[in-house]
């Protein structure tokens, strides 16, 4: 847990300014309540609807983001905003648990696995004078037609063990936004493969090996 403070940390070495966090919230909200409104049209469709709701969230995001001082462009359909070393790339998912493929697949775009790739690279020199890189944080929201938006999230992608895309870290965005000054945040950062601490192995002695032991 944590205490409220002006600034959200994802991970060690980003910050995200409490004002900024809960506009990303509710624009991908107002986002979604729109693309609700579309998803009976003709032709509409999951994916149809998923699209809108990342184009409208990012659309009323551009605003946002250049009041605090990013500087916002498209590559291809997907927005990115660059302030100093940091990077924001942003994403929709159906479902909460952003680790289950079923709900969001880091590893479905070659942009996601290039910020992986480029993430893996800044914590394994986190801490050393000169990094030229940005680091990637993906603001990622999620929810579907049916329930609306359920959840908005911040994390870091990092290339794992199989080249399959983790979080480094990954931190619950909707709970600051609702929470008052003085409520705190049971959210969690999800540790690292390589800060997972060892199983505990507690092994007998078989009871033949004692016996020899002891003659």
């Amino acid at each position: 847990m944590f205490s409220y403070i002006c600034c959200m940390e994802i991970g060690t070495d980003v910050e995200l300014d409490d004002d900024l966090v809960r506009a990303l919230v509710i624009c991908g909200r107002e986002a979604h309540r729109v693309a609700q409104a579309h998803h009976n049209d003709p032709g509409s469709n999951g994916f149809t609807f998923g699209t809108d709701r990342y184009q409208r969230a990012t659309q009323l995001a551009v605003e946002v983001l250049n009041d605090q001082g990013f500087r916002v462009v498209r590559r291809g359909a997907g927005l990115v905003a660059r302030r100093g070393d940091l990077e924001l790339q942003f994403a929709v998912a159906r479902g909460t648990d952003l680790m289950d493929p079923a709900s969001f697949d880091a590893d479905s775009s070659p942009a996601r696995r290039k910020a992986g790739a480029s993430n893996a690279t800044q914590l394994a020199f986190d801490g050393m004078p000169q990094r030229e890189a940005a680091s990637i944080i993906h603001i990622v929201w999620s929810g579907t037609p049916e329930a609306g938006q359920t959840a908005a999230h911040a994390g870091r992608l990092v290339t794992g063990a199989g080249e399959r895309l983790d979080w480094a870290v990954l931190v619950r965005l909707d709970d600051l936004a609702a929470r008052s000054p003085d409520e705190s945040s049971s959210t969690a950062n999800v540790p690292a493969y390589t800060d997972q601490p060892e199983p505990a192995l507690h092994l007998l002695p078989h009871p033949d090996i004692a016996r020899s032991d002891e003659g």
